[in-house]
């Protein structure tokens, strides 16, 4: 298949994981984060929404990327008590620092973060936002010593229009020095969102991130790429006019929510310098598309 934009390309063998792979079926399975951890074995929570109409988690594991198995029953957090745990929980995104495998998700909507060192054991942490506040990503590594992610926070509840801050915290729990990073703009004019934990580059990080389309027929989500500021995140260095993945093949536009790549995990392979973009597709699907981290750069930069 021709890459998109000349730089983007579908795996042929799209989508990866379809409803009837979980066990005992369920009604989607998409927005998910996958991680290569350090035993080389692909690992993911996935959002899988249960024919109860339930979100839920549910860990996998892969060989190669694209044949997962994933568990049939949901992830049992530890450390959750009355007012402490994990309720509706969807849009998972996993990022490694220092050796910890961070999850962060939407939690009855709000954000909850939870951890685990060995996906077999995840323990609940605590709700990191304020209500109406449901997507979240961490960055890779501290700055200046302090935990630093991507938010979208609602502030509008009837207009339903989101920007993209950034806040930082010492201990994960208690976050502040909040930044207005971009807003709503262009093919993503309705409102913009973090997609997977961001890229280091030399040129800044990379972060692929979903924006929103607000059409006569209803909402086309796409997936755009942004550069910022490596010492001040909230800085945006570039930022790519055109999006870099739409909805256009027929598991993008029809299911669950028509319309719909939510970019969720990037995957980069130090040797090669290929990047694998995972994404939910249409609120039904997991997908995979490739891309070299430096055509994503220039991307970003040039158009």
């Amino acid at each position: 298949m021709k890459k998109m934009n000349g730089i983007i390309k579908r795996d042929i063998r799209n989508p990866i994981i379809k409803p009837e792979d979980v066990p005992g079926g369920c009604r989607g399975i998409y927005n998910s984060a996958i991680i290569k951890s350090e035993d080389k074995l692909f690992k993911g929570v996935f959002r899988v929404d249960g024919k109860d109409g339930i979100p839920r988690l549910h860990k996998g594991e892969s060989k190669d990327g694209i044949k997962f198995k994933v568990d049939a029953e949901s992830i049992k957090f530890k450390n959750q008590r009355e007012g402490h745990a994990v309720g509706d929980a969807y849009d998972p995104k996993i990022t490694e620092i220092e050796g910890i495998y961070y999850i962060t998700f939407a939690n009855d909507g709000v954000i909850g973060i939870a951890k685990t060192i060995d996906f077999k054991n995840f323990e609940f942490l605590c709700n990191a936002s304020v209500p109406r506040n449901r997507n979240c990503v961490l960055f890779p590594e501290k700055i200046n010593g302090f935990y630093v992610r991507l938010e979208r926070p609602f502030f509008d509840p009837h207009k339903d229009q989101a920007d993209i801050w950034f806040s930082k915290s010492p201990d994960l729990v208690f976050w502040g020095d909040f930044h207005l990073v971009m807003r709503p703009k262009g093919w993503a004019g309705f409102k913009i969102g973090p997609g997977a934990p961001p890229i280091k580059t030399k040129e800044g990080w990379l972060e692929i991130y979903h924006g929103v389309h607000k059409s006569c027929s209803g909402l086309v989500y796409s997936m755009g790429l942004v550069l910022l500021n490596l010492e001040r995140p909230w800085e945006v260095l570039h930022r790519a006019e055109k999006y870099l993945l739409g909805p256009e093949m027929e598991y993008e536009r029809i299911g669950l929510v028509p319309n719909v790549v939510f970019p969720t995990a990037a995957i980069l392979e130090e040797a090669s310098q290929k990047v694998s973009i995972y994404y939910g597709a249409a609120d039904t699907y997991v997908c995979v598309a490739y891309a070299q981290l430096n055509d994503l750069v220039d991307f970003c930069i040039r158009e």
